[in-house]
């Protein structure tokens, strides 16, 4: 539901690579899940009654830790400080935000930097600490011994063990390697943890009921409710997210006013997410007065802490002259870093570059293989389909071939790219039922 914006929790929607591993002999999902997994289909009404009795009684092990509730609600920024100076809460609760969000670190990275965030201080306070090294490491040749740790852990009423057995099962291959991903398991660890008040299993929560997966259907209201309780505690993810629910009118009226308030909100505590959907209303006049200037400084601060979204946008405004001075040799420095991110927008606009010798020499082979990369990305990027179509019709860096040319046309036109709907018009080929909804590119 997310065109341009990009989620802490996940999406994915953009810039996400996840590697896929084979489910453990042995181990189920339902293994996982809490045995009361009627709570995660009981009505929002229901929810929203039990919510103070259960909520409020329920006592969780980290109740004890000093600043526990305060740094629950704190984004990536803040916990990196307080980790630095030895804070045990702070260390693991930045090493689970690390290890979940594939938007600011690759893959390759990810896990390992997570593991190191887990300081002395950590491993020696929170058992779960040691569980979760375990885990991510891949320290056993399958992942039931360290489940059970935080499984185990989760069922003394702990609540970041509510929580991480929740993402486990959530974000499975990326979270936690080879677990098997259940949505409506995840929920129940993740109800479990909200009801006790804690502000990212909220956010996991409200993310779980914005789409319909796994059988569990769709709950906009549910999504709000649960997002809001967050937001209003301060976790600037959620801050972003109930922006994000404002800006599409999911589950609320759409009100851009709104969203902008709530991502300055998360902007101010330095969420990256946050300053790039900010950046992107400012450039836009969205619910704001047009700057395009403050936009891009916004694009910057995102991009500083590697959000792949913006340093692509970045470069977009750096190649455009949108609220900076045009600049092509520094946006091609941005799209080199994003390319090699795997960035599909970012491959395709270097295959402009040198399809056109624009501040390089002019290379149509190496185009073409950047147009490629760019259609063949997990995301299938419509305009490099277009481009590689473009190609063929043409003879860039490949021979001519008009019968391959329009299979890539008509698969970028069947997702609404404009510029192959227009190409196909032109060469008199029928666009029937195609959806005509323009270039699908999230700047």
């Amino acid at each position: 539901i997310f065109s341009h914006c990009v989620l802490a929790c996940t999406d994915t929607l953009h810039c996400c690579h996840f590697w896929k591993m084979s489910k453990p002999n042995g181990m189920a999902a339902s293994d996982c899940a809490p045995s009361d997994k009627k709570e995660v289909c009981v009505s929002l009404s229901s929810k929203m009654d039990n919510e103070g009795s259960q909520g409020e009684n329920e006592a969780h092990p980290e109740k004890g830790h000093k600043d526990f509730e305060r740094l629950s609600a704190c984004g990536v920024p803040t916990l990196q400080v307080e980790a630095a100076q030895g804070n045990a809460v702070a260390q693991v609760l930045l090493a689970i935000h690390l290890a979940h969000d594939t938007n600011l670190i690759g893959d390759k990275d990810r896990l390992r930097n997570a593991c190191d965030a887990l300081g002395v201080e950590a491993m020696t306070t929170f058992p779960l600490a040691e569980a979760l090294y375990e885990l991510w490491l891949s320290l056993y040749d399958t992942p039931q011994i360290s489940l059970q740790k935080v499984l185990a852990i989760a069922e003394t009423g702990s609540v970041l063990g509510q929580w991480v057995s929740g993402l486990c099962l959530q974000f499975g291959s990326v979270f936690a390697p080879r677990v098997e991903e259940d949505t409506a398991a995840a929920m129940q660890w993740f109800l479990k943890a909200s009801r006790q008040d804690f502000p990212p299993a909220q956010l996991n929560l409200s993310f779980c009921y914005s789409r319909s997966r796994s059988g569990v259907p769709a709950d906009p209201d549910a999504a709000v409710l649960w997002c809001r309780k967050a937001a209003e505690k301060g976790l600037p993810a959620a801050q972003n997210l109930l922006g994000l629910y404002h800006e599409k009118g999911f589950g609320l009226e759409k009100d851009f006013t709104a969203a902008v308030e709530w991502y300055r909100k998360a902007a101010a505590q330095g969420y990256a997410h946050g300053q790039r959907n900010l950046g992107y209303c400012l450039k836009k006049g969205y619910g704001v007065t047009k700057d395009e200037p403050a936009g891009v400084e916004f694009y910057r601060k995102a991009a500083a802490q590697g959000l792949l979204s913006a340093m692509f946008s970045l470069g977009f405004c750096h190649e455009n002259g949108i609220g900076v001075p045009k600049d092509e040799a520094t946006a091609l420095k941005w799209y080199l870093l994003c390319a090699a991110r795997g960035s599909d927008l970012a491959q395709q606009r270097l295959g402009c570059f040198y399809e056109n010798g624009i501040v390089v020499t002019k290379d149509p082979k190496l185009a073409f293989e950047y147009y490629t990369r760019a259609a063949g990305s997990a995301a299938g990027c419509s305009w490099g389909a277009f481009s590689v179509g473009e190609c063929y019709e043409k003879g860039v860096g490949v021979e001519k071939n008009m019968e391959v040319a329009l299979q890539w046309y008509r698969k970028a036109a069947a997702v609404g790219e404009s510029f192959a709907i227009a190409a196909l018009q032109r060469l008199g080929e029928s666009i029937e039922r195609l959806p005509v909804k323009g270039t699908v590119i999230p700047w």
